[in-house]
């Protein structure tokens, strides 16, 4: 071997035996990400609210915009994925609690599949019909659920 190669920055690889260095850098990191004073953490304990899951997810989370037939530019956007899974959830909880006509309504709400003859949607606009806003995996989800509460409570709708 020559040794224009062996200085060519090959072989050229500075290993530190200081060990010191890397457990500081460790500590400011893990410092930095769990870094909270006592006072912000008995604030955090002082306000913190337990959520409880009651059945009622479906009057909570906003609901699409009106029809996709507005002459507004959102019309034509889709359902942002927090937004359609806050709607999965929604059915998702009507039909685990059991409330299948209830799930049934709120789906057929959404999809502006007539009125909602069971459930109380009075807090809901009068027509949200977001069909052609959200995703087809998501409609298909939601239409899967439909057809399951409906399954179980003996009717189709």
């Amino acid at each position: 071997m020559d040794d224009a190669e062996v200085e060519s920055g090959l072989f050229a690889i500075y290993i530190s035996d200081n060990e010191d260095d890397k457990d500081n850098s460790q500590d400011e990191s893990k410092a930095d990400r769990t870094g909270q004073t006592e006072e912000q953490f008995q604030e955090v304990k002082r306000t913190y609210r337990v959520k409880v899951e009651n059945g009622e997810l479906w009057k909570q989370i906003p609901l699409p915009p009106l029809s996709p037939s507005e002459s507004s530019p959102q019309s034509t956007q889709l359902v942002t994925k927090p937004q359609a899974q806050s709607l999965l959830h929604a059915v998702e909880e009507l039909y685990f609690l059991r409330r299948y006509t209830e799930g049934a309504a709120f789906v057929r709400r959404l999809f502006g599949d007539g009125s909602s003859d069971k459930g109380d949607f009075s807090s809901s606009s009068s027509n949200i019909t977001a069909i052609g806003r959200i995703d087809d995996d998501t409609r298909k989800t939601l239409r899967y659920y439909q057809a399951k509460c409906e399954e179980k409570t003996g009717h189709q709708g």
